[in-house]
């Protein structure tokens, strides 16, 4: 039988998972935000989530919540909550448990957050995912997860264990579709977490990543003739994807021009964010023997400043470099 207590507890985990969910669904946090933000929308969810936290303070803690005044407080609660969408799921009560549901399927980004909440659950879930040694790399998934292959094409592989069935569909060379059925009792964390590193958008944040540590090899070239510029051309292609990089100048941008044999010296920063990666030219050191100002530099330079998408961008930053050397030259050949 039901208890009061037990449909407490049931309800003090929606309220936590609520809390937790609606975390992940601002664009981004500090400590106070309901004092300090002037987005009202990150303001309503930090007062809700203090809220929540102090509901869930009480219910545990304060014994007047176990008799007939809990009752009808738990009733009022389970109303309020059934008739609120949080994000994709919203709160049912199915006979006397409180279930959070969803009629959209999940992403894998969003199944890895619930495994974080500590909650049991049932998920059905669909996603891209980018597999760098294709079919094997399946295998290699199931065997290191203890799941078993019962259908292998090249184009479709089905897997399954007592509580998983994955099925992966191939959309273009490496780029397979996910759909994935799991009942999640504690030890589908990994699994989750394995195949959330292979989805297209992680990739993606991978790959920028690698870039960010490789301008100085842009600006020369050599990085195009890179198995990493090649990796990066295929994902694109294969997943069409969009990715951007921009270009711009730090706002208070140092150029030092001295005598000497020519020479630039580059001080850039990267910065990479979700599909997007970033270089801030900082500082300019040029040597060369003939007159050259800082003006002329910075307004060379910011021909080229901009948003592009990742190619043409990488493209664009080589050029920065040359069209430095080439001026500078030019201006040595007078």
């Amino acid at each position: 039988m039901t208890t009061n207590i037990d449909k407490f507890q049931t309800l003090i985990g929606i309220l936590q998972t609520r809390s937790y969910l609606y975390h992940f669904s601002v664009i981004f946090f500090v400590s106070n935000p309901y004092r300090y933000s002037t987005n009202l929308n990150v303001r309503e969810i930090a007062v809700w989530r203090m809220g929540f936290q102090t509901l869930i303070g009480i219910l545990q803690t304060d014994p007047r919540f176990r008799g007939m005044w809990g009752k009808i407080v738990f009733q009022t609660l389970i109303g309020i909550l059934q008739t609120d969408t949080i994000g994709k799921f919203q709160v049912v009560l199915d006979e006397a448990n409180l279930k959070l549901t969803s009629s959209v399927s999940l992403t894998l980004e969003e199944a890895y957050k619930l495994t974080e909440t500590a909650m049991k659950f049932e998920a059905y879930i669909e996603d891209i995912l980018f597999l760098d040694l294709d079919t094997s790399e399946i295998v290699h998934i199931a065997k290191s997860n203890n799941l078993n292959i019962t259908y292998y094409t090249r184009n479709i592989i089905i897997t399954k264990s007592e509580n998983t069935i994955l099925r992966f569909e191939r959309n273009k060379d490496k780029s397979f579709k996910l759909k994935m059925y799991i009942k999640f009792t504690g030890t589908e964390k990994k699994l989750v977490s394995t195949l959330l590193s292979y989805q297209q958008n992680e990739k993606l944040k991978v790959l920028l990543g690698k870039i960010a540590w490789r301008h100085y090899e842009i600006m020369s070239g050599t990085y195009f003739n890179t198995p990493e510029y090649k990796e990066l051309t295929e994902f694109l292609e294969t997943t069409r994807l969009v990715a951007k990089a921009i270009i711009e100048l730090h706002p208070h941008l140092y150029i030092g021009v001295v005598k000497g044999n020519t020479r630039i010296k580059y001080d850039i920063d990267s910065e990479t964010k979700d599909n997007c990666i970033m270089f801030r030219i900082n500082r300019l050191d040029i040597a060369t023997e003939k007159t050259v100002t800082p003006d002329e530099i910075k307004n060379l330079v910011n021909k080229y400043c901009g948003e592009y998408t990742l190619l043409e961008g990488l493209n664009t930053l080589r050029k920065v470099a040359e069209a430095l050397n080439n001026y500078i030259g030019d201006k040595n050949d007078n």
